[in-house]
């Protein structure tokens, strides 16, 4: 895996000297007018596609790969609604694929991977807290989403609950990503006071996210163990 990372990266390496965006005349330089003049072209646009999507799977044991991904699109076409609908795209067709990797290719190949350390740890994330955490799973960058993604097609999450997460969820993950940092006034901060508000506003809402998300696990909980009682008693 990590060779087919070191070869990908020569060859861009070698796309970008063909296109003139590196010249190795006098040392390596980078031609920051070829890279604005190529970077217009629609194919640019695939080719970033075809490689957010194929490293986020390979290297869905890296943290924060999919973060990585993003923020280089947010870096080479602006914060816009074009940019975002890249990454979005990248994103989704990517957790699809380690869905898919999870459901047909077993534990064996997940550890093949991620690593059994990594898998271990994001099967214990799903089994306890349930997959009324999930969404939150996606829509936060503090966990690992990709693992998670693969485990949750192992564990047979329902296909379509699990679809909705993916597209809703992590398309939040995506706008926050994409536009969060020009929605938030940083420009107007004048004050340690004001990045305490900010601060204070999130801290607010994540803590509530994850409360509603408490009180739903408990309500299926409590709703799976009837069934439970009520089927042992028929028999």
């Amino acid at each position: 895996m990590l060779l087919a990372c070191i070869c990908v990266s020569f060859a861009i390496f070698g796309v970008f000297v063909a296109c003139g965006i590196i010249t190795l005349d006098n040392g390596i330089s980078f031609n920051l007018d070829a890279f604005r003049l190529i970077r217009g072209h629609w194919w640019s646009w695939l080719v970033f596609f075809l490689l957010q999507v194929a490293f986020t799977t390979l290297l869905s044991f890296a943290p924060g790969g999919s973060m990585a991904f993003i923020l280089v699109g947010v870096a080479l076409f602006g914060a816009s609604w074009e940019t975002f609908l890249l990454c979005f795209a990248g994103v989704i067709a990517s957790s699809f694929a380690m869905d898919l990797i999870g459901r047909f290719g077993g534990s064996k190949l997940i550890i093949k991977l991620i690593g059994e350390e990594d898998y271990l740890k994001a099967e214990k994330l799903i089994k306890e807290k349930g997959i009324s955490y999930l969404p939150l799973f996606y829509i936060f960058p503090a966990f690992p989403d990709d693992c998670i993604c693969m485990i949750a097609g192992m564990l047979k999450v329902n296909f379509l609950y699990h679809s909705i997460c993916i597209i809703l969820c992590r398309g939040i993950g995506v706008a926050t990503i994409v536009f969060g940092i020009s929605i938030i006034p940083f420009e107007d901060f004048t004050s340690l006071w004001d990045w305490i508000i900010c601060l204070t506003v999130v801290v607010f809402w994540v803590i509530f996210a994850f409360y509603i998300a408490t009180k739903i696990n408990k309500w299926l909980e409590n709703k799976r163990k009837t069934k439970q009682i009520s089927s042992k008693k028929k028999r």
